[in-house]
């Protein structure tokens, strides 16, 4: 029963972090009141971290398989882009 609910508060939270995040003006406002209660925002910020998971030391450990092929194809391309202009 605890997992499920705790399953569903994530839901619940990650959705919302979404929509706050996809809205430049939400944010601003929202962490403008915030960071009047410091203890709050801390709060925020470690179930922000338990939400979204704990990233890797580079970043990409939480990412599908998928989308670390297109990491790996982009970071690629990229170093492939630098290195014709520099050589």
């Amino acid at each position: 029963m605890v997992r499920k609910t705790r399953q569903g508060l994530k839901y619940i939270l990650s959705g919302t972090i979404a929509l706050i995040l996809g809205n430049a003006a939400l944010k601003r406002r929202l962490m403008a009141g915030i960071s009047k209660f410091p203890r709050l925002e801390a709060l925020l910020r470690r179930v922000l971290a338990a939400v979204r998971g704990t990233p890797g030391q580079d970043g990409i450990s939480n990412l599908s398989p998928h989308a670390r092929r297109i990491h790996a194809e982009l970071s690629a391309a990229i170093w492939r882009h630098n290195n014709k202009e520099h050589g």
